[in-house]
């Protein structure tokens, strides 16, 4: 991700998304980028914990992506790196996360979903398993955002599928 993607993709739910949220999931979060945007998002006072399953990634440094991407803002990655924010970056596996049952009020995954569906490395059965641990930590009245690259396609005919099949 890079610096100013976060505030697309949420575009004009950031007030719903964030209001009241006390502790936040950025659900595959690479290198931290987004992680540290959506504790910017939220005020900068709300905790958000970023996790993936790369520790490369969490280790590595954000100039780093310049050698992974296409377009970066370096300014406003450097920018965002250097203000104080309440995060955390954990390696952990999001299939299973390692959280107490109802510990998040917001779960954000962007673009995890639909790149894995896009790539064809999970199907049908590891979708619902994936949003069904994931709910799990997910508090009561929690909201689980799902957000998607260019084409939600893919991940909508997967949620289709699954619901026509009494799975979600």
């Amino acid at each position: 991700t890079h610096a100013g993607r976060m505030s697309h993709l949420l575009g004009p739910h950031q007030e719903k998304i964030f209001n009241g949220a006390d502790l936040i999931l950025d659900w595959g979060c690479s290198y931290g980028i987004s992680t540290r945007e959506i504790a910017q998002l939220a005020g900068g006072k709300t905790k958000v914990i970023g996790i993936e399953i790369d520790s490369s990634r969490i280790s590595g440094q954000p100039s780093q992506l310049k050698e992974i991407m296409f377009e970066i803002n370096e300014q406003k990655v450097a920018e965002l790196m250097s203000l104080d924010l309440p995060v955390d970056l954990v390696c952990m596996d999001g299939y299973t996360p390692a959280f107490k049952p109802e510990s998040f009020s917001t779960i954000i995954m962007t673009n995890n979903l639909s790149e894995l569906i896009k790539n064809e490395k999970i199907g049908l059965d590891q979708i619902v398993s994936i949003l069904r641990e994931n709910l799990k930590i997910l508090k009561p009245g929690g909201q689980l955002v799902i957000g998607t690259s260019t084409s939600s396609s893919n991940l909508l005919v997967f949620i289709k599928k699954a619901r026509q099949k009494n799975l979600v």
